[in-house]
């Protein structure tokens, strides 16, 4: 046998895999942490294996098809804005999806991006698989019903376009309390606000009660509140999400 040397050789330690590159979504940047919130979210919605590069992908998707459509089959000269705002609505809603989700983040940085944006400033987990529920095949197909049914039931458009002014107000608020900006805050203002008072301005013009109109306001109100504080659970704030990080 081979005479053993007196010294004990180091044993070397493990080679740990390389640590990723975290983002400030809090992983790779493509999705959110793989948390029980997430697992759940996937397992209740048609989100299932979203990444954030999908989303934005199925936003810039639906606002083109918003835009050829609305172009091709509802513009048109001759008719009265009254007519057909509605459905220039929904491309207000594709801008306002675009700027909380691209553009923002392009010209500030990804601190706001509106997910890693809205966990910071809320403390709230806002999944890819939520945001993509709650903007695409829950806004969409309310907005085209909305414009489809116009004035023969005004209270259903009214409400469904109060709830985005009041949404618009909800980002002017976190903007001005906050002193940071809010992804959405711009086409929220310029867009809803106005549509939100104009829809009730044509409400009380073909002679809807006044106390109608104010109670789809109220119930714009409960809407808004319903989703954004009543829908998500709350989550502790990543230190690296949001603009105070």
């Amino acid at each position: 046998m081979a005479r053993l040397s007196g010294r004990i050789a180091p044993i070397p330690a493990p080679r740990l895999p390389e640590a990723r590159a975290t983002s400030l979504l809090g992983c790779d940047g493509r999705c959110w942490p793989r948390s029980g919130l997430l697992r759940r979210a996937r397992n209740l919605s048609p989100g299932h294996g979203l990444t954030d590069r999908h989303l934005k992908i199925v936003m810039f998707a639906c606002f083109a098809l918003a835009a050829v459509g609305v172009g091709l089959l509802v513009y048109d000269r001759a008719r009265p804005f009254r007519e057909w705002y509605l459905w220039a609505f929904v491309l207000a809603i594709g801008l306002h999806q675009l700027e909380e989700y691209v553009v923002t983040p392009a010209l500030l940085g990804e601190k706001y991006y509106f997910r890693a944006w809205f966990s910071w400033a809320t403390g709230m987990d806002l999944t890819v698989a939520r945001a993509f529920v709650y903007n695409i095949p829950m806004t969409y197909p309310a907005a085209a019903l909305a414009a489809w049914v116009g004035e023969s039931f005004i209270l259903f458009p009214l409400v469904f376009v109060c709830t985005e002014a009041v949404n618009a107000t909800w980002h002017l608020g976190m903007t001005t309390s906050q002193g940071r900006w809010s992804p959405g805050v711009v086409t929220g203002v310029l867009l809803y606000v106005p549509a939100g008072f104009y829809t009730a301005w044509i409400a009380v013009d073909i002679g809807t009660p006044w106390w109608a109109v104010g109670l789809a306001w109220l119930a714009a109100v409960g809407t808004h509140f319903a989703i954004v504080s009543g829908i998500m659970p709350k989550t502790e704030r990543h230190p690296l999400v949001g603009p105070g990080g």
